[in-house]
């Protein structure tokens, strides 16, 4: 089952610790808000 998701946000160490699941990037909140951030300035 795909859920077409492009990022896992967590705070799991173990799940942060992977980096990627199959072509889904793991990643935590602030790293995710910063993506979003730089993309809407685009930087």
């Amino acid at each position: 089952m795909s859920s077409g998701s492009d990022f896992i946000v967590t705070g799991d160490k173990d799940l942060l610790r992977l980096k990627w699941y199959d072509s889904i990037q793991i990643v935590t909140l602030a790293r995710f808000v910063e993506m979003v951030a730089d993309q809407n300035t685009g930087a």
